[in-house]
């Protein structure tokens, strides 16, 4: 929490009487739930996005090659640019 003394020091208003600082701290503090609220939201759909995607990919391999063979699936789903280190499937060099 931040304290008053801190609030003024980030707004160094001479103006702002103590209740509008306050105000004006509890309005960042819903702001950043907000925010959050949004944040995590984005997070808990890119996860279910991504075990879609790893499902679909086993589906589809299952139904390829049968069930005898398990592979791993989630360089397939990564929606992120390969790093340096990323190996291609037979681990014969990088991207």
């Amino acid at each position: 929490m931040l304290s008053l003394e801190r609030v003024r020091q980030l707004i160094p208003d001479p103006n702002l009487t103590d209740e509008q600082l306050l105000e004006i701290r509890d309005q960042f503090y819903t702001l950043c739930e907000i925010i959050y609220e949004k944040w995590r939201a984005e997070k808990d759909q890119e996860r279910l996005s991504r075990q879609k995607c790893l499902h679909d990919v086993s589906h589809s391999v299952e139904k390829a090659v049968g069930n005898s063979l398990t592979i791993p699936t989630a360089k397939f789903c990564s929606s992120t640019v390969p790093d340096a280190n990323y190996q291609t499937n037979n681990g014969a060099g990088k991207l």
